[in-house]
């Protein structure tokens, strides 16, 4: 009542934006003659020139009527389909970053061209982002036409690397008579999707493209452009419904499938409790509707302890044990898994996976898992193959991916209830669009008058011619909830009702929830003899074709809740899917040809075509295709046996595509070897068709298929009718399509070329249309399409959403839902309540209850389950930010290192070394008395039973020993009988010892060992006990050899901080001392008995030496000349490694260093923000904030990350650059091994099973006098058996490639570090 009031004050806001919004659509018109004039080329002219102009400054808002106008007129003469007033004005309120909601059937593909076309203009790509990958196809493909005449660029991604560009004069090899707006993408690289214009795709894709290319280490990995602008076609599926869960790419962990299975076991056969809560549980668990929830009663607990082997009930043992802490994870999800999750509700199972159905949608979802450990769980439980426990590698929720875009648009049929969310998650506007009927009432454009009557309770609107009273328009007719008390019952009338709208003739669409409850209706039906398609989750895939049909006369179609969203019902049926049925059923099908093929084989020709004159579906031309596709493989076998695959393949396409013999070989040699990805960028750099690298696969699986089956009757038989029969199947839709759009000259040369089709099937095609449209006039007159909903969603939207499948653009339609108490919305908000009333009321269970009072708590009830839902969401989201601002500054600080911006990566290396450095001279020469007090506090509390005060001495002695080696000397027992704070003062109190015997020093220099070794190994002279012979002359090589790395160290590290004299004093007393240790190493009786022994008295004689050696040398220098010595040592060990390996390859590897070291830690971060976020709701029993909390840690945790990062930098540089060196030796001698093998006419791969690599024969095998199979007209041995043409080929010389030496000249490094 408040909003009527003041909607009656100050007027309805969304009319007012669309009153604002018709000079707009008055300046679009005012082009629209002048266009009419222009030829088709001056299209792309007119683009480019406002592409000149948006360049030069011009505003997209000023140019906005042009391009509207260039995309109408283009749209009448591409596809036949002029853009409404109405769509008009839809398209600039998505231009303006608005989510509009337009009703099913408004034209939401087509308004779409409109802002993608104006945003492209500026040249940073404008993305369209929908459910699935056929509707990215097909509409991409539909629209491509427009643009393509307007002259811009559209490319479109999908799963499994699936990437294409539009391009009207290519059609798919094998292909070519499918739908075409489908067959016109021809394959590209990701990249070059991505630098289309347009580019259609789906949500995950987008977004697993950047997480991807977050994760490249090469520039040639990444493929996405900025995120300027995007459109989300069913925006509230894609930015509500999907963004419950966060796009991860995952890498395996550690946790194995075998414990869910154990667990499975354990929790089966386990009996709900039906107690009242102040009686004693009957049952082993309680499940909470409201939360999802299940739990162990105290019955439940004993008895899943005794079937877990591990608990010894004798012992004390129980479940919460600490010591079992690890196994209540794997206990809690097959609690859930076993009894919240259903098969065929929540997920299905298809062969050996469990793939989950979005409650939402009712569609599939492949590839997604529940986290958590959840869905192994669900795998144990059905049996299936339990996949390993992953972990996170790299993740982002859709509501912060699309937040990245600088401009967002979304529209949907229903957006309205979600507006709030849209407001506060993606600052994004709702404003409803009118539907065209809509405006052509509101604008009195028809004159049409309005009749209103009640129908069942419910109001009946029709609008209507005034002089006759001839119905023009309909608005749907929405029939009162009838609810019942049991399940039952509401499904007793549900049913009762489709049968009495099928023998109407009415069309009826039933929304189901769940796989479950459509195949119990299904049952049904099935019993009471009435045909209808069922479309769940189980036959995804027929969603589409099945909604395209449900508009027929008597049809009834059983569908999820979502009822194949971006598919219109057209009343009376969908002509083409009408042809396609009868045709279907008229024809021959392919098991028909695979006996025809077979007769061919073994009885020949003239029996075949005997059987084929008497057959009513099969034609003797069809014979005369499966001979033709015979003699065609055939004769490639003849050519195959001379010349190999390859040499077949490189004769038969080098013309059509183009391309050189040499390059074609090559592309070959890729595709052979399995290295898609990179045929396709050569491919590319020559300037040549992408689509090569398919149709080459697609031939050479056909050839191999044929070689490998030839000699069998059968399998060739069913080959031959699969190629003819494929051909033949898409002629049928091509002969449909031409028909439908009256091209008959198309037509009638198809039923000439085409085997299997005839002249008649025109006239069939042409009587279904006609049936199509009279069913539709008697529909029309019956009362249109009935949607029956068998059960109210949790969400008011998806409600709508399946309303709004009748009456579309007008067309007559009602709809109804059926309700019970026992329904899972109405149990969790009050229907316990409601049906015990029903009980002391004594209505019947078949009665409906017809009350507004249950109405406000059906209502009720879903505003507040989308609220909790949008607090779940916003909840993910709030979590997600404090990660998401920590993401965008690693990924681009990644992604400056890769692009190579303003970074210097001798800095970067630098300053790990420096931060390495400066905390080990904090740690062992500022502050060593500290840092080993710090260090023996905490073992000391980590080995302290608080309980009895008492250490575990042996565990801290462990602990510490390498930093305290004089402890030693200390008494164990006295130590033992230490109090805590007693124990860690006499520990501490070494320090001081340690540090003026100069320990602190040597185990700087061990320390800084971990990234850079300084002092060198003590030889182990005690196995020279195993030596049989020449132990004098080893231990005098091993002696050479230790003074040599002594010296090394000695003079590199303290050149510039010691008198020459001094020095060479020094040195002299330190290299006798060390004569004299090797020396007293005595080899008599050395033997495995007391070889460690005496090692252990040589090392302690050689550790007094250096540690002398360090005091002399290293005593005099403060800190800050020790950090400098040490910087300077690691200064010149660099330097030895780039010019060792040249600044190239040095560049490449700090650069990959530094990448793998972010991915590193990130990864590592992520896996404990995971754990944070499931422990951090435990904050709230100590009256904190978990999300506060939450904040600040990871605010901790970051700041350590970063840390870690450098420290990894400093940790790994000198240990992996030797790798990195020999793994660039191996690729070079890898290269130089396939040049020299595919000189001889080799190809070096992987084998197909197995480890290791194979040569395969990969050249055609030609005489030497023969013709050259490049088509040359030369004699091979003249041509490319010529020596050195196949290494020309490779761009070889038939030498071992040598390492590329860079033009540029070393980089000195910039030294300002102190």
């Amino acid at each position: 009542m408040f909003k009527k009031i003041v909607s009656s004050i100050v007027g309805d806001p969304n009319k007012k934006i669309i009153n604002n919004l018709r000079p707009t659509v008055s300046a679009v018109g005012e082009y629209e003659s002048r266009l009419k004039q222009l030829p088709d080329e001056a299209f792309r002219d007119r683009t480019a020139d406002l592409k000149d102009r948006v360049a030069a400054g011009a505003g997209l808002d000023d140019v906005l009527p042009e391009a509207y106008a260039l995309v109408r007129e283009a749209s009448r003469r591409a596809i036949g389909l002029r853009p409404y007033d109405v769509q008009l004005m839809g398209g600039t309120l998505l231009h303006q970053g608005d989510v509009v909601e337009m009703r099913t059937g408004e034209g939401k593909t087509l308004v779409a061209t409109l802002p993608l076309y104006l945003n492209a203009l500026v040249g940073q790509g404008a993305h369209l982002v929908t459910v699935n990958e056929y509707l990215a196809r097909r509409d991409g493909g539909w629209m491509g036409k427009i643009f393509h005449l307007l002259g811009m660029s559209v490319g479109v991604i999908g799963p499994l690397g699936f990437s294409a560009l539009f391009d009207p004069e290519y059609v798919n090899p094998g292909a070519e008579l499918e739908d075409e707006r489908l067959v016109h993408w021809r394959p590209s690289t990701r990249r070059q999707a991505y630098e289309a214009d347009i580019t259609y795709g789906i949500s995950s894709e987008f977004g697993f493209d950047y997480l991807r290319d977050n994760m490249a280490v090469r520039q040639d990995q990444l493929v996405q452009r900025d995120l300027h602008y995007a459109i989300i076609d069913e925006v509230d599926n894609i930015l509500i419904d999907e963004a419950r869960t966060p796009l991860i790419i995952s890498g395996p962990a550690a946790r194995s499938g075998k414990e869910y299975v154990r667990f499975a076991e354990y929790v089966r056969r386990l009996r709900p409790n039906t107690a009242d809560e102040e009686e004693e549980p009957n049952g082993h668990y309680d499940i909470d509707e409201k939360s999802r929830s299940i739990s162990l009663t105290e019955m439940g607990i004993a008895e899943v302890e005794k079937r877990i082997e591990e608990i010894d009930h004798e012992a004390g043992d129980n479940l919460y044990d600490p010591r079992f802490y690890h196994l209540t994870y794997y206990l809690d999800n097959a609690l859930r898994a076993q009894y919240l999750f259903k098969r065929d509700v929540d997920y299905v199972v298809q062969g050996d996976e469990v793939v989950i159905v979005d409650d939402f949608t009712g569609r599939l979802m492949p590839g997604r898992r529940y986290s958590d450990g959840l869905h192994e769980a669900i795998e144990a439980k059905e049996g299936v193959n339990v996949k390993r426990e992953t972990v996170t590698v790299a993740t982002i929720t859709l509501q912060n991916y699309f937040r990245l875009y600088d401009k967002l648009a979304g529209m949907t049929g229903t957006a309205l209830t979600d507006a709030e969310e849209f407001d506060k998650i993606y600052e994004l506007g709702v404003t409803p669009l009118p539907t065209n009927v809509e405006y052509i009432i509101d604008t009195g454009q028809m004159g049409l008058g309005t009749r209103r009557e009640k129908i069942d309770g419910a109001e009946a609107i029709a609008y209507v011619r005034p002089e006759t009273g001839e119905p023009v328009y309909y608005k749907r007719i929405d029939f009162a909830d009838q609810v019942y008390g049991t399940l039952g019952a509401k499904d007793q009338a549900l049913l009762s009702e489709i049968k009495t709208v099928h023998a109407g003739g009415r069309p009826v669409l039933v929304g189901t929830t769940s796989v479950e409850h459509s195949e119990m209706i299904s049952n049904y039906l099935r019993r009471e003899s009435i045909p209808h398609n069922v479309l769940n989750a189980k036959i995804h895939q027929s969603e589409a074709l099945i909604v395209a049909q449900a508009g027929r006369k008597g049809a009834v179609t059983i569908s999820t809740n979502m009822a194949g969203r971006g598919t219109d019902i057209l009343l009376g049926g969908n002509a083409e899917g009408l042809a396609a049925e009868a045709l279907e059923n008229e024809m021959f099908d392919r098991p028909m040809l695979i006996q025809l093929a077979l007769k061919l084989l073994t009885e020949g020709e003239e029996a075949t075509r005997d059987t084929a004159r008497k057959s009513n579906k099969l034609t003797e031309d069809l014979v005369d295709a499966l001979m033709e596709t015979r003699q065609r493989f055939t004769a490639a076998m003849t050519e195959i046996d001379q010349v190999q695959i390859v040499g077949h393949l490189a004769h038969v396409l080098q013309e059509p595509y183009g391309i050189d013999y040499n390059d074609l070989l090559e592309v070959l040699r890729r595709v052979r070897a399995g290295e898609l990805a990179e045929a396709r960028i050569f491919v590319e750099s020559l300037g040549k068709d992408v689509a090569l690298v398919d149709d080459i696969m697609r031939r050479w699986n056909e050839l191999v298929r044929y070689q490998n089956i030839q000699t069998d009757e059968k399998a060739t038989a069913q080959f031959l009718a699969e190629q003819t029969f494929e051909h033949h199947y898409n002629a049928r839709a091509a002969l449909i399509r031409a028909v439908l759009g009256d091209r008959l000259d198309e037509a009638n040369k198809l039923v000439t070329t085409i085997p299997g089709l005839a002249p008649h099937h025109i006239g069939r095609i042409q009587e279904l249309r006609e049936q199509a449209k009279r069913d539709k006039e008697e529909i029309w007159k019956l009362g249109g399409l009935h949607v029956i909903g068998s059960e109210r969603h949790e969400s008011r939207r998806i409600d709508n959403q399946l309303r709004g499948r009748a009456a579309r653009q007008g067309d007559p339609g009602s709809s109804r839902f059926f309700l019970s108490l026992e329904d899972d919305l109405m149990r969790r908000f009050g229907g316990e309540r409601l049906k015990g009333f029903m009980s002391r009321t004594n209505i019947p269970e078949d009665m409906p209850i017809e009350s507004g009072l249950l109405d406000r708590i059906i209502e009720s009830s879903q505003e507040r389950i989308e609220g909790y839902n949008f607090d779940m969401r916003k909840n993910i989201v709030e979590y997600d930010d404090v990660m998401n601002k920590q993401r965008q500054a690693i990924y681009n600080e990644r992604r400056a290192i890769l692009m190579g911006e303003d970074v210097d990566l001798d800095e970067k290396v630098d300053v790990a070394f420096d931060q390495a450095i400066e905390e080990l001279i904090d740690h062992y020469v500022n502050d060593y008395h500290g840092f080993i007090r710090g260090e023996v506090d905490r073992v000391v509390e980590d080995f302290t039973t608080d309980a009895t005060n008492t250490v575990n001495v042996a565990a801290v002695l462990r602990r510490v020993g390498s930093l305290l080696p004089l402890m030693a000397e200390l008494d164990r027992d006295s130590l033992e009988r230490m109090s805590p704070d007693k124990l860690t003062s006499t520990l501490v109190a070494l320090a001081h010892e340690q540090e003026r015997q100069g320990t602190n020093l040597l185990q700087l220099l061990q320390a800084m060992s971990r990234f850079l070794p300084l002092v060198p190994p003590v030889p182990n002279l005690g196995a020279l006990a195993s030596h049989k012979g020449g132990q004098v002359q080893t231990r005098e090589r091993l002696r050479v050899e230790y003074l040599a790395q002594v010296e090394s160290l000695f003079s590199e590290f303290l050149a510039d901080y010691a008198d020459k004299a001094d020095r060479d004093a020094i040195w002299g007393e330190a290299e006798a001392e060390i004569d004299r240790a090797f020396s007293h190493f005595s080899l008599d009786g050395l033997s495995i008995k007391n070889k460690d022994e005496r090692q252990a008295h040589f090392r302690e004689g050689l550790d007094g030496v250096l540690r002398e050696l360090l005091l002399q040398s290293l005593s005099a220098l403060d800190a800050e000349q020790l950090a400098e010595a040490l910087e300077g040592y690691i200064d010149q060990q660099q330097k030895k490694w780039r010019q060792f390996i040249g600044e190239e390859s040095y560049r490449n590897y700090e650069q990959l260093l530094l990448l793998q070291a972010i991915d590193r830690e990130w990864r590592d971060y992520l896996t404990a923000m995971d754990d944070l976020r499931r422990e951090i709701g435990l904050q709230a029993f100590g009256q904190r904030d978990p999300k506060i909390e939450y904040k600040k840690r990871s605010f901790e945790m970051f700041s350590d990350m970063r840390k870690n990062i450098d420290r990894d930098i400093a940790d790994r540089f000198f240990r992996e650059i030797s790798g990195h060196q020999a793994f660039v030796q191996q690729q070079q001698q890898e290269v130089a091994y396939k040049v020299q093998s595919q000189d001889a006419g080799y190809q070096t791969v992987k084998r197909e099973k197995g480890k290791g690599t194979e040569l395969r024969k990969d050249s055609p095998d030609v005489g030497r006098n023969d013709l050259c199979p490049c088509g040359s007209g030369k004699k091979y041995k003249n041509c490319h058996g010529r020596p050195g043409m196949a290494t020309a080929a490779a761009g070889g010389n038939g030498q071992a490639v040598q390492p590329a030496k860079s033009g540029k000249k070393p980089q000195q490094k910039k030294k300002a570090r102190r």
